[in-house]
């Protein structure tokens, strides 16, 4: 049963009618596939090749709609059909050791199933190279833009640059004469806080602090008080102390000291005010410059101009390869070998012959264990076995009337009237009937007496 089973399936899958297969290689281009990604770049062009797009304007082009006999094919002139018709029937084999994809077509016309994948794979290739141009000019647009926006950029880096180098040299300066007035200072406080200030007059110290040494008034005054002391001496050599005339010029010696050190005092002050000046103007001008910023007293530019000039060096560069780029790009298709020919194919009816082989194994099964109940049961039967006759109950006789007796034996059955007759015969009955296994009760022959 599941010979015949499986016969009647392969017999319903001869009936499927042939097809004809035609084949077209596309050779894709190996140095397109990017590196270092997870995508295999053969299965993603499989993915375009089979795609609804590409399959409807192979069918646009040949003018197709795939109407024929055939049972298969669709009846209606239907595009959205012809695609689904030509999908169906369509193979596409990916072969990444070569980086190839086998494209492989059939229909029941030779010519029809050429023309297809023909039809497809020079539509894929058109597809496929316009992607690939479209992606090129993207790319080329952006970076134009961003080359557009990186020389936009520049002057305006080098203007601020410039900018920067000439307050840098002015900070510069300033810390310059910070210094100098932060040293004119210390020296003039350092000599002013000493316990006798006025022995820094006589002695002349005073006016060997720069702030002194160049302030017009303070020379005019050492100078007064220079002219005083030599008179002073010249008078006190012909005179007294306590002439008049060296009175006059002690008391002219101690004006001139005192107006020193207050111009000293008022020098120092002047001088504070200055590096204080300084100080904050330096600090505004530092906080106010474009693009830096103040980290530890210390301006820094997070972005150098440098930096922004290679940048732009590199996207020139970059620009100009993508431009030459965009105008050989060709896609990922290599090259394309159509068919030229078609191999005969005849479809397996898989869900056929599984049915059939699955109702074969189950009628098959069942049949064989019937017959192998069956034969099992005529085995274990005896042969030659004879059923025992049915145990009558013998009639209830009369004692001492044998007229009567022979009468109603006579109407028993004939085993009855046998046994009667017979003892030693039923007795013999009864012995081969216990040894052919037959199970029969011997009925009692013994005459019942008649109670009177």
């Amino acid at each position: 049963m599941t010979l015949l089973s499986v016969g009647i399936a392969a017999w319903l899958g001869a009936r499927v009618p042939r097809g004809q297969r035609a084949t077209a290689v596309v050779q894709l281009n190996a140095s397109e596939a990017p590196i270092g990604t997870r995508v295999d770049p053969v299965l993603s062009e499989i993915v375009v090749l089979t795609s609804r797009t590409v399959i409807g304007n192979a069918i646009d082009r040949e003018g197709m709609r795939l109407v024929s006999s055939s049972s298969e094919e669709p009846a209606g002139p239907s595009r959205e059909q012809a695609i689904d018709y030509v999908l169906e029937h369509l193979d596409a084999t990916p072969v990444p050791s070569e980086a190839q994809i086998r494209v492989a077509f059939t229909s029941a016309d030779s010519s029809m199933a050429r023309r297809t994948v023909n039809a497809i794979v020079r539509a894929y290739r058109e597809a496929s190279g316009e992607a690939a141009r479209r992606e090129a000019r993207r790319r080329v647009e952006f970076l134009a833009q961003e080359l557009r926006t990186a020389d936009s950029l520049l002057p305006v880096a080098r203007s601020q640059r410039e900018g920067v180098v000439a307050r840098e040299a002015e900070a510069a300066s300033r810390e310059q004469q910070l210094a100098s007035l932060r040293t004119s200072a210390a020296l003039l406080s350092r000599t002013l806080a000493t316990p006798d200030a006025a022995s820094t007059i006589d002695s002349g110290v005073l006016m060997t602090v720069p702030a002194m040494a160049a302030h017009p008034e303070a020379r005019g005054l050492y100078a007064r008080f220079l002219s005083y002391r030599s008179e002073r001496e010249t008078v006190i050599a012909a005179r007294s102390p306590q002439h008049p005339d060296v009175q006059r010029l002690n008391t002219l010696l101690a004006a001139t000291r005192q107006g020193l050190l207050n111009v000293a005092r008022e020098r120092l002050g002047s001088l504070q005010g200055q590096i204080a000046a300084i100080e904050e103007q330096g600090a505004a001008e530092t906080a106010s410059l474009p693009g830096y910023a103040v980290v530890a007293g210390e301006p820094i530019l997070p972005a150098s101009v440098e930096a922004l000039e290679q940048r732009a060096a590199e996207l020139k560069e970059q620009y100009e390869a993508a431009v030459a780029a965009a105008e050989s790009i060709e896609g990922p298709v290599e090259s394309v070998e159509p068919a030229t020919a078609t191999v005969p194919v005849r479809r397996i009816p898989w869900a056929q012959m599984i049915l059939g082989v699955v109702t074969g194994i189950l009628v098959g099964s069942g049949a064989a264990a019937a017959w192998d109940r069956l034969r099992t049961g005529r085995e274990s039967e005896p042969v030659g076995e004879e059923v025992a006759p049915a145990v009558e109950v013998p009639p209830v006789v009369p004692v001492g009337a044998p007229a009567a007796r022979s009468e109603a034996l006579a109407a028993a059955s004939p085993a009855t009237a046998t046994a009667a007759a017979d003892p030693a015969s039923a007795a013999t009955g009864v012995t081969e009937g216990r040894r052919q296994e037959v199970v029969a009760p011997v009925p009692n022959l013994a005459v019942i007496p008649e109670v009177r």
